[in-house]
């Protein structure tokens, strides 16, 4: 009987060795091959819609009137509405800041935001607006990129951009 309870001892610590050497299933970490993707709303799906609206009119910073007697020029700023801005997120956009991001024709500084939005109700809607730089002495045309940044209720919307082309300036006071 002393040699039974040997072996099964010697059994037994073999076993309890074995199980401490290998685990028991449980997983400390996994690596596995997996894909990713990520796509960009289509501008009818997106949160934040912006779109080219320039009509062609000049931005000048002046208002000239002529008849048989000649022209009278005076100062005055007449921007141009050149993107729309639509909110299609289901809450307020409570903070919206229009740029120029980039122009290219003419120097970065030749026009400037002006009657922008500062914030969007859902659904609402929006316009931006171009207008001569300081005391600016150009005319030209070029194209404009403009950016919009919004931010509300558990959602920002950063650099939503839509470059605007052939917008023709006017900034020579006569």
């Amino acid at each position: 009987m002393a040699n039974s309870l040997k072996l099964v001892a010697a059994v037994l610590v073999v076993v309890g060795t074995l199980v401490l050497a290998f685990q028991s299933g449980a997983l400390s970490s996994v690596t596995a091959d997996r894909d990713v993707s990520g796509n960009v709303a289509d501008d009818q799906n997106a949160y934040l819609a912006i779109e080219d609206t320039y009509a062609g009119q000049t931005v000048r910073n002046y208002f000239e009137f002529c008849g048989w007697w000649g022209c009278f020029t005076w100062p005055v700023d007449r921007p141009r509405t050149v993107a729309s801005v639509e909110n299609r997120y289901a809450a307020d956009y409570t903070d919206l800041t229009v740029s120029v991001y980039a122009i290219t024709g003419a120097s970065d500084a030749v026009l400037e935001v002006r009657n922008e939005p500062t914030s969007l109700t859902a659904g609402g809607s929006g316009s931006a607006d171009l207008g001569c730089s300081g005391d600016l002495t150009d005319n030209g045309t070029v194209d404009v990129v403009v950016e919009f940044d919004a931010s509300g209720a558990n959602i920002d919307v950063d650099d939503a951009r839509v470059t605007v082309t052939d917008v023709t300036y006017d900034c020579i006071q006569r």
